[in-house]
């Protein structure tokens, strides 16, 4: 009887051991780059509130003189202030 233990023992160790691994998963692909995007002379990047919510667009272009940035809140119950 006690061989029959010294020899589940360490069959039932390895097979706990190697139930409980974890099965590798590919990671989701994450970007912190902003989307980007242009129309003719105008460039149109996402506006995010926090980290990753998307509430509209910041649209930039030029011409000779002047660097024009515009901001567009599209999303519900969202504004800018100062």
């Amino acid at each position: 009887m006690k061989k029959l233990f010294l020899f589940l023992l360490p069959v039932g160790a390895l097979l706990f051991y190697f139930s409980c691994q974890q099965v590798p998963t590919e990671p989701e692909k994450q970007t912190n780059e902003p989307a980007l995007f242009s129309i003719g002379d105008v460039t149109m990047i996402a506006l995010y509130a926090g980290q990753d919510m998307d509430v509209g667009a910041v649209q930039v272009w030029n011409d000779d003189q002047n660097l024009y940035v515009k901001y567009i809140v599209d999303a519900m119950d969202w504004c800018l202030e100062e």
